[in-house]
């Protein structure tokens, strides 16, 4: 790999990659090319690729991995939640126009709930449901305390571990076990101790992610479970918008999974695919539009956040939505996985990946 210092517009010194990081490819194609879109830190270029192999979206040209931290800042989502607030200034004609559009959506949400369930709200809790009193959870990049909360109420023993000071601090003030994430910090973590890991939109942004699986798969029980949530780099608005992708979300994400290549990655890694959960999320969508838009200087970056909680706009895309993600082409992708409860488990799922 070739290592490149940029101009004093961005500070970020960044490495192109000659192979695939994760299959060692030599063969892949051009996917996109973005910057930071969403914190507007830096105009700085970087490049995704697909690998003609793997499949899995990655980024050939990007920051060195101990300068990523710069595109991290303290209002990071994950860290410090989002702003609820909504533009308010709005015409007679555009609030009749939603209004009309809410109602429309209603009707048509309703109608595709009463002839088709939808099974990923039940399929999902599932993966919580406490397996005895005493079982632990470790929230792998946690990020705020919020999941910890929510857990802790549900039963669970819990552990928060994350690369942010400020993450962990958060953690510990509410009373959850909290790790800095450091090469030594496993140690406070005994193996096969753990119930249940939790992957929240967390492995795309790992440089070395068989490494962290391996750390991860020593802590799991033997029958332990573990849920990974990534972005779909299969979605169909990965394919039409490209650089304008909001789950692209460049810098900060490093590879991409489509089901089949996540899959193939965790059972590389010693687990078993028990199921791959599609979830019929709007938000991202419409937050792939709003950055068109911007980019055509009809709106400002405050939509980017603000549409997010905006009704009408869940009541216009939820029915397309619902149907793209029961065709594995919605914009997030669960997997649900467990570790082999035996060491000859582990060689048959070895042998068959």
């Amino acid at each position: 790999m070739d290592v490149t210092n940029q101009d004093d517009q961005c500070d970020a010194k960044s490495e192109t990659l000659t192979k695939c990081p994760l299959c060692a490819s030599k063969d892949f194609k051009p996917f996109a090319n973005s910057y930071d879109r969403l914190y507007l830190l830096s105009k700085q270029r970087f490049v995704y690729s697909t690998c003609k192999d793997c499949n899995v979206v990655f980024q050939s040209v990007r920051p060195l991995e101990y300068e990523i931290a710069k595109f991290y800042p303290k209002n990071y989502g994950p860290y410090a939640g989002h702003d609820r607030s909504a533009s308010k200034n709005k015409s007679a004609l555009v609030q009749s126009i939603q209004k009309g559009v809410e109602k429309i959506g209603k009707k048509l949400n309703l109608l595709l709930r009463s002839v088709s369930r939808d099974r990923y709200e039940k399929d999902y809790r599932a993966i919580y449901k406490l397996p005895h009193t005493k079982a632990e959870v470790l929230d792998f990049g946690c990020g705020s305390d919020a999941f910890l909360n929510r857990a802790r109420k549900w039963g669970w023993t819990t552990t928060g571990m994350d690369f942010s000071e400020f993450a962990v601090e958060q953690a510990l003030a509410s009373g959850h076990r909290a790790i800095l994430l450091s090469p030594t910090a496993w140690d406070q973590i005994e193996d096969s101790s753990i119930d249940l890991i939790r992957m929240n939109h967390v492995l795309e942004h790992l440089y070395d992610p068989k490494e962290v699986m391996a750390k991860l798969y020593s802590k799991l029980k033997p029958g332990g479970r573990m849920h990974v949530a990534v972005p779909n780099p299969g979605s169909l608005s990965a394919s039409v918008y490209r650089r304008f992708w909001f789950s692209l979300d460049c810098p900060r994400h490093i590879m991409l999974y489509t089901p089949k290549c996540g899959t193939k990655l965790l059972e590389e890694c010693g687990f078993k695919v028990d199921n791959i959960l599609h979830e019929p999320v709007t938000k991202d969508s419409a937050r792939s539009a709003v950055y068109v838009l911007k980019s055509a200087g009809i709106v400002s970056h405050s939509w980017v956040e603000s549409i997010i909680w905006n009704p009408y706009v869940e009541a216009a895309l939820y029915v397309p939505i619902r149907v793209l993600s029961s065709l594995g082409k919605g914009e997030r992708i669960h997997f649900v996985c467990s570790k082999p409860k035996s060491i000859a488990q582990s060689k048959t799922l070895a042998k068959a990946a």
